[in-house]
């Protein structure tokens, strides 16, 4: 509805030294203090995304789920389908995103802590996080080592995409 006026709240990594990975960001549309849609932008280390338009109601906040239609890892076959779970508390929340089929399973989550946007807490986090976004390629690569390692199959990516959307 184009006449409601929409809350948007975006969890999202910083660019730190000009640099910057998301491989996941998450915009909560609110109305009225009750989220009605999210949507999650997707990027792989290609610099490619898609974005997962979600409508909600009030019971598929916690617990949702999409089809995976986009190539982000090059262990995970494109059959999968992702089970979120979102938990939202006075100072902070926790959000847990799986990929499930019969054969492959990730299981990967974040949790985060409330800040006030201030100068002080600026700077703490800048300092603390200086090399985040390369500390996430670091991870990114150290699991990519341990799967080969484990004789893990290589689905290679079969062609190259801009942008793509999908709405559930």
């Amino acid at each position: 509805n184009l006449k409601k006026n929409y809350t948007i709240y975006l969890l999202t990594s910083p660019k730190f030294l000009g640099y910057v990975f998301n491989p996941i960001s998450i915009y909560f549309v609110s109305y009225k203090n009750k989220i009605e849609f999210l949507i999650y932008e997707v990027k792989n280390t290609h610099h490619e995304k898609h974005m997962y338009f979600k409508k909600l109601n009030s019971k598929h906040i916690k617990n949702h789920s999409l089809n995976k239609k986009f190539y982000v890892s090059p262990f995970l076959k494109m059959n999968l389908k992702y089970f979120f779970k979102i938990i939202l508390k006075k100072k902070g929340m926790k959000v847990m995103i799986n990929a499930i089929s019969k054969k492959e399973k990730l299981y990967t989550g974040m949790n985060i802590k409330y800040y006030n946007l201030n100068d002080k807490n600026l700077i703490i986090m800048a300092i603390k996080r200086i090399f985040y976004a390369q500390k996430i390629m670091i991870m990114i690569h150290y699991q990519a080592i341990k799967i080969l390692f484990k004789k893990g199959k290589f689905n290679f990516k079969n062609k190259k995409i801009k942008n793509n959307y999908s709405f559930s």
